[in-house]
């Protein structure tokens, strides 16, 4: 008699495992808080310097110099955030149909069918994140607990699962190779190491935000300016000189004072430097001042 031929595993038979939903959050946990160690390290790393002349006006004002690595650049590092959160889902879940969390979670990503997530499947599921995300997960959280196979938003529209590890056959689930851990950690050390040496080559930007508010906390350099100052003209921010771990950057800019606008020409030099792997850059010196312009 001809043996009969055996079914695939199932993902949605095997699916009432009341643990899978609380490994998901401990997964999702877990991702995050490796995604905020890499932003924080970025930050750290190149940082942007911002120049701000302060509350202009009859008492004065201030030149006001900060090292941001967390304020600055709004738009800019919003868009570079989101886009790294999305690759680091997409991109683990479309080559090893896991992430990190997940896979600390014995958790993997499958079709309806249990065979390994594509590319496409991922990259929607993914593409989706930011509307399950809404409210803190919220909106993902009251989907996913009213869906009859815990499937959040994303899960819908792409057609995936998540499930245990363990439930779905071999080819769906990523097979750990020899020595996988030793491999990880070195790979870890490694993107340390040229993000270290990155930053320590790369000195940090400085750019002019006239309208930003600065924390005072940031604030290492401040520098009196003249009363009555009614105008700021002609900020001009070049760089000067530069060698590995040390750069100085030259700042000029024009007032104009009292009721007959008189001219003021403004020079500063700022310098920054590479202090160590944990501490990145910091300032290193400071001086310049305004003069009287012969022609007002």
């Amino acid at each position: 008699m001809a043996a009969l031929p055996v079914a695939p595993l199932d993902p949605v038979a095997t699916r009432p495992d009341p643990l899978v939903l609380r490994r998901r959050l401990g997964a999702l946990l877990i991702d995050s808080i490796i995604i905020g160690v890499v932003a924080a390290l970025l930050s750290v790393y190149f940082p942007v310097i911002h120049l701000r002349v302060a509350q202009p006006g009859a008492v004065g004002g201030s030149l006001q110099l900060t090292l941001n690595r967390d304020g600055p650049d709004l738009i800019p590092r919003i868009s570079f955030g989101a886009a790294f959160y999305f690759l680091y889902f997409a991109l683990f879940e479309m080559l090893l149909g896991t992430t990190l969390g997940k896979m600390t979670m014995r958790l993997c990503v499958v079709t309806h069918t249990g065979e390994r997530v594509g590319w496409p499947a991922a990259l929607v599921r993914n593409l989706a994140r930011p509307i399950d995300a809404a409210g803190a997960y919220a909106l993902g959280g009251f989907v996913t607990l009213m869906s009859r196979h815990r499937m959040r938003i994303g899960d819908h529209v792409a057609g995936t699962l998540v499930v245990d590890a363990s439930s779905v056959r071999e080819s769906a689930r990523w097979q750990p190779a020899r020595g996988y851990r030793w491999r990880a950690g070195a790979l870890i050390i490694l993107f340390f190491v040229v993000t270290c040496t990155a930053s320590y080559f790369i000195p940090p930007p400085m750019r002019y935000a006239p309208n930003e508010a600065l924390y005072p906390t940031n604030m290492f350099v401040g520098s009196s300016l003249p009363p009555n100052v009614r105008r700021i003209d002609g900020v001009r921010i070049t760089s000067g000189a530069y060698q590995p771990g040390n750069a100085t950057y030259h700042v000029d800019f024009h007032l104009r004072v009292g009721a007959h606008l008189q001219r003021r020409i403004c020079h500063y030099t700022f310098g920054v430097r590479w202090v160590s792997p944990l501490g990145g850059w910091t300032e290193d010196n400071f001086f310049g001042g305004c003069g009287v312009s012969p022609h007002t």
